[in-house]
């Protein structure tokens, strides 16, 4: 495959996968096919480095930090410009996991939407039913989800629920309250409100 074919693929796939600006999906895809002919020979080497001499793979190497390494300096810097996604950001936050320090700092200025956690939530509950998707009402013999959480009805409306179990006993219920709203997005927005009122994973939630 030539550069210029290379160039013109992986600059196509980034417009399509958005991120980048058309400017930085060029000077992305420049910066890799540039760099092809050092890639392909490492690549030939991998395969069969007893092939090689010495002397061979000392130039090998030479030539590949010589070719590749203001490519992938050039590069970082472009990576730092990507636009993340929010509604990806929101998805993982309300999943429990960790945001990367480039991410956490893309939302931490002005915090993130409480509609797009909003959505996040709403997409979860309408695949599995509840929300956090492990929860559930509580059966004796099982143990006690230990909570809030919502249950998306079969007619539309949603219950919020709210459970606790027996102080050194998690297979009993000590308490277990519900209220059945009508509007589905109502109960999300109190769910936040009562779960992360104080920010998520120590981002603040913009209500307005």
């Amino acid at each position: 495959m030539d550069a210029q074919k290379l160039s013109d693929i992986i600059e196509k796939a980034l417009e399509q996968t958005g991120g980048f600006n058309e400017d930085d999906c060029k000077k992305i895809a420049d910066h890799f096919s540039e760099g092809l002919d050092a890639y392909v020979a490492l690549a030939r080497f991998i395969l069969a480095p007893e092939e090689y001499s010495a002397k061979e793979i000392d130039d090998l190497v030479t030539s590949f930090i010589t070719k590749v390494h203001s490519h992938i300096s050039a590069l970082h810097g472009l990576m730092a410009n990507r636009e993340i996604p929010v509604e990806d950001l929101a998805h993982r936050l309300i999943s429990g996991e960790k945001l990367k320090p480039e991410e956490r700092k893309s939302v931490k200025k002005n915090g993130i939407g409480v509609d797009e956690l909003i959505r996040s939530i709403c997409s979860v509950l309408m695949r599995e039913g509840h929300f956090p998707p492990q929860a559930k009402v509580w059966t004796p013999g099982e143990e006690v989800y230990d909570g809030a959480f919502l249950e998306l009805m079969k007619d539309g409306h949603c219950r919020f629920h709210f459970q606790k179990a027996r102080e050194l006993d998690a297979f009993i219920l000590e308490e277990g309250r519900c209220v059945v709203l009508d509007k589905v997005e109502e109960a999300i927005t109190r769910y936040i409100q009562w779960r992360w009122k104080d920010g998520i994973d120590g981002i603040a939630i913009n209500f307005k």
